[in-house]
């Protein structure tokens, strides 16, 4: 093999490893929950309430907080994996504990999922479709 095919190949590998990071470096850009979120939710009554959670990634780990109209929770047994997040919150209403589970796909500053609300037998399931603020 002469030195100028040597060179070559070293470019054409070089090249291919350069390609391999910067590919990894954007898929991991696009799979991290970090910021804060916004989305609308509307109310049995039709009106629409503001809601935002600040979410913070560390590898698999996901913390922070929901902030509405009912005041700041903090998330519970946050993960993500492979782009896909989940979480839950807990308060109180009328004396009763109401669960909030919230699951979603990471897809650079949106996030689609479901949210399923209740306590005990009585849930409901709903989209939950945030942005992430800039």
């Amino acid at each position: 093999m002469n030195a100028a095919t040597k060179v070559g190949l070293r470019i054409l590998a070089l090249t291919a490893l350069t390609g391999f990071l910067a590919a990894t470096a954007q898929a991991d850009d696009k799979a991290n929950a970090t910021g804060t979120w916004k989305w609308t939710r509307k109310t049995p009554d039709g009106q629409e309430q503001q809601i935002s959670a600040t979410l913070k990634q560390e590898g698999e780990k996901l913390t922070g907080e929901v902030e509405s109209p009912l005041g700041k929770v903090e998330i519970k047994d946050g993960k993500v994996k492979d782009g896909e997040l989940s979480f839950y919150i807990t308060f109180e209403r009328d004396g009763n504990e109401i669960k909030a589970n919230f699951s979603g796909k990471l897809a650079g500053d949106n996030i689609k999922g479901k949210v399923e609300v209740g306590a005990g037998d009585m849930k409901r399931t709903m989209d939950w479709e945030p942005k992430r603020s800039k």
